[in-house]
């Protein structure tokens, strides 16, 4: 194989990790914030104070 496929292919490959990473960041954020919304719906129900950030 020569270097210039080589690096088309390390460039494409970069790429795709960016994309993986950035959805995976995103999914992680998604999770977080519904975890922590739930946690705060939980407390209205049993009548707990809920702290604002």
């Amino acid at each position: 194989m020569n270097k210039t496929v080589e690096n088309i292919l390390k460039e494409q490959e970069n790429k795709m990790k960016e994309t993986i990473e950035s959805k995976l960041l995103a999914l992680n954020f998604k999770a977080f914030t519904e975890q922590k919304l739930k946690g705060e719906v939980e407390k209205l129900i049993r009548g707990d104070e809920v702290k604002e950030n």
